[in-house]
């Protein structure tokens, strides 16, 4: 037996899913090593993993262990063996995130559980997480897409509410294109203490750089459940709609720059979809400059806007995009323009307005003087119970009545018709913030 005074660092610098050989179940193996704190040798190590599928747990048969490199013969101990295996089977211990129903008025009320879920849980879970797994897991940058394919295609406990495996594999086929391996690294470096060191594991935001977070933490075995992923498989989607859209490609090149390239691709694949969308990117007649989109509804055409915020204070934002893109565009349009504003949230914790307060803020005050914008609509995005494709909802249009251009408000609400008919709820926003930082050392 090892002495009690002996810490052991254990590190996995692999891990890697597949099926079982045994019907229905999976299978991890893990490579890893121990390091004694003090002065001493590495000892490599890989193990078996095997997943129950009826059980709904992850084992190790102890004879699954193997040392891949001289130890002591005291590390072929019973108990030392046994350790090992417990240690290396918290990497796979779930952690699960639900949304207590009710009105919560004073904000989001959430139910963590940190044991095994029942089915219902699982469905019912917004979340679920193998927090444990980022103190123990290092994986290198360059193999961040194939980490994340593996785990799609095979993780037992990797799911998109509302989405097949397939989608979800078929999905990273067209993301991993445009947001490579290099990228979601460099986004990690730019909110890291230490750059030049950061890893998958480190601290992050969920908000900050969206979607790194959330492809980090796939990669690196962490996220098995979020509706980031309902989000991303939309997208995907989206860029293989536009891909041969007339300046749809120019769209989709931009959408690892800006954030708010991505939700103008979900919105141009949601108009696509529908027949309305004309044009990508159309010009203003002034310049450079560009409208995002240009619908056409029957007889009428009508330039669209899109801003996605996150203020705390939309009213005053949207009067100064208002004012700021009429100054750079002509004072008389060929068609009405409408501004579309996306209010995206944060956290579901987030200490904004309300979303009442928000949307009572914007009214016909955020026109000014400008005839130029002809109206106002305030819209979100949301994943609801049932999951699948994002589902968009507009709450609010605001028409300017001193516009030069006049929009009819029936034609104005069915451009901005919602894409579903009936919700489960709860609604889970795209981006939340619960953010597990455990990343010290696992001692056996």
């Amino acid at each position: 037996m090892l002495s009690p005074s002996t810490e052991y660092q254990l590190r996995l610098t692999e891990v890697r899913f597949a099926t079982s050989l045994a019907l229905g179940n999976y299978t991890a193996r893990l490579r890893g090593f121990l390091k004694p704190h003090s002065a001493g040798s590495v000892h490599n190590f890989t193990l078996t993993a095997n997943y129950a599928v009826g059980k709904g747990m992850w084992g190790i048969d102890l004879r699954n262990v193997r040392w891949t490199s001289p130890v002591a013969r005291s590390m072929f101990d019973f108990r030392n063996v046994e350790n090992l295996c417990k240690v290396a089977l918290e990497a796979f211990r779930l952690l699960w995130i639900q949304p207590v129903p009710g009105a919560n008025e004073g904000g989001a009320q959430l139910r963590v559980g940190h044991t095994l879920m029942t089915e219902e849980q699982g469905c019912n879970a917004f979340s679920i997480l193998r927090s444990d797994i980022l103190g123990l897991y290092r994986l290198d940058w360059p193999r961040l897409w194939p980490a994340i394919e593996n785990r799609l295609m095979h993780d037992p406990e990797f799911w998109v509410s509302g989405f097949t495996r397939q989608d979800a594999v078929d999905a990273a086929t067209i993301l991993k294109s445009v947001f490579p391996w290099e990228w979601v690294r460099r986004r990690y470096r730019d909110s890291a203490k230490k750059p030049t060191e950061v890893g998958m594991w480190d601290v992050m935001q969920a908000d900050q750089g969206f979607p790194a977070y959330l492809l980090a933490r796939t990669a690196i075995g962490c996220v098995c459940k979020d509706p980031g992923w309902n989000y991303l498989i939309t997208l995907a989607k989206s860029c293989k709609l536009l891909k041969g859209f007339p300046k749809g490609s120019s769209l989709l090149q931009r959408i690892a720059k800006e954030p708010g390239h991505i939700h103008q691709a979900n919105f141009s694949e949601f108009l696509l979809q529908r027949g309305l969308l004309a044009a990508v990117e159309p010009t203003t007649g002034s310049g450079n400059a560009k409208h995002d989109m240009t619908v056409r509804a029957g007889d009428l055409a009508l330039d669209i806007e899109m801003k996605a915020l996150t203020s705390s204070d939309p009213a005053r934002q949207v009067t100064r995009e208002i004012a700021d893109k009429c100054r750079k565009i002509p004072s008389s349009l060929p068609r009405p323009l409408v501004f579309f504003v996306l209010l995206v949230e944060t956290s579901i914790t987030s200490n904004h307005q309300s979303r009442p307060d928000q949307l009572n803020s914007i009214n016909s005050d955020v026109f000014g003087q400008t005839t130029g914008v002809s109206c106002v609509v305030v819209g979100r995005i949301f994943v609801d119970s049932a999951g699948g494709p994002i589902k968009w909802g507009f709450d609010k249009f605001v028409f300017n009545e001193h516009a030069h251009h006049r929009v009819d408000e029936p034609l104005i609400r069915t451009i901005f018709e919602p894409n579903w008919q009936r919700l489960i709820y709860p609604l889970m926003p795209i981006i939340f913030t619960y953010n597990p930082t455990e990343s010290g050392d696992k001692k056996c």
